[in-house]
């Protein structure tokens, strides 16, 4: 061995054993940070922000730590247009009480109606630190019933329900979803009644139909300079099925159908990165335990996203034939 490997190789040793006493923490160092979560959305004219703090388990399972840490004392403030509205504090019923015992902890603010196509920004200043965030609301969108006719009477055509979309530039993803509004006489008076339609059917073997209903989808154009154009189909197939099981349902009762309704949402490409890196990798096979993050909070972290919704009726016959 000439006089060069033996150095390395020594080298080497000497890293080896001067590391076996350093104490390894796969933790890592904490430092306390503010965590905010806002949805503005034009469904409601009531807005909340959540705000609260990281916390350190003491172990590695950070789902044994039983307490929510939120911050009441907070100046939470949303500005568009050079018009600032201050929220309040307030709390909300938990539905949910597995791991958390305690109400929701938020701040709201009402009534207040977000713009379409307008820009917001959150600010939070408190005893803990200040972080702010922006988020741009989607314009309004469109919705067009390409063939209604294969919808009111599925049993003369063969052909999908095809939907036409036109979309925001300031949208990164979009769902529609279609409901069927309809009415049943129980003790002589007529009460309303609302489920969705699936987009598709998904089959696993025989008489094992899964209903497959649309999910948050990407727009396929990238340039946000102008609207984009998108088609979405609905499977007839799976209308039938479902308008089968709803009479199966409902035949004990007096049955008239009353409308159809399209619901666009259209997210903002904050809501949109968030919602796909937290629901992207779910593979159930895997033997990762590291997931991805997001946020857009500055200072801190958490989410600040937008989402504009925009709907058309459709007035349905009161009857309509099974195919």
């Amino acid at each position: 061995m000439n006089i060069r490997a033996l150095i390395r190789n020594g080298a080497v040793g000497l890293l080896i054993l001067g590391g076996c006493d350093t104490p390894f923490e796969p933790k890592g160092s904490y430092r306390e940070k503010l965590v905010v979560y806002a949805v503005l959305t034009t469904r409601a004219d009531t807005q909340y922000v959540r705000v609260y703090t990281t916390y350190n388990p003491t172990g590695f399972d950070p789902l044994e730590v039983g307490a929510e840490t939120p911050v009441r004392n907070a100046q939470v403030s949303l500005t568009t247009e050079s018009i600032t509205h201050r929220l309040r504090d307030t709390t909300i019923f938990r539905i949910d009480k597995s791991r958390y015992s305690t109400e929701l902890a938020a701040y709201v603010a009402y009534p207040l109606a977000i713009n379409q196509g307008s820009r917001y920004s959150l600010a939070v200043v408190s005893p803990l630190g200040n972080v702010s965030a922006a988020t741009s609301v989607p314009g309004k969108g469109s919705v067009l019933l390409a063939n209604a006719y294969v919808m009111k009477e599925p049993e003369k055509f063969n052909e999908d329900i095809y939907i036409y979309l036109t979309l925001s530039p300031l949208s990164r993803g979009f769902m529609i979803r279609w409901y069927i509004d309809f009415e049943i006489r129980s003790g002589g008076a007529w009460s309303p009644q609302r489920l969705e339609v699936p987009a598709s059917i998904e089959t696993s073997g025989p008489n094992k139909d899964q209903f497959i209903y649309p999910a948050l989808t990407r727009r396929s154009s990238e340039t946000t300079a102008r609207q984009t154009m998108e088609t979405f189909g609905f499977a007839r197939p799976a209308y039938r099925l479902f308008l089968k099981g709803l009479k199966s349902k409902y035949a004990a009762f007096e049955f008239r159908f009353k409308r159809a309704v399209f619901i666009l949402t259209q997210v903002d490409v904050n809501l949109y990165n968030y919602y796909n890196i937290v629901s992207g990798f779910q593979d159930k096979f895997s033997i990762r335990t590291d997931l991805p993050d997001y946020s857009n909070i500055q200072g801190g972290l958490g989410l600040f996203g937008a989402m504009g919704e925009d709907t058309l009726l459709v007035d349905l016959p009161e009857e309509i034939e099974i195919p």
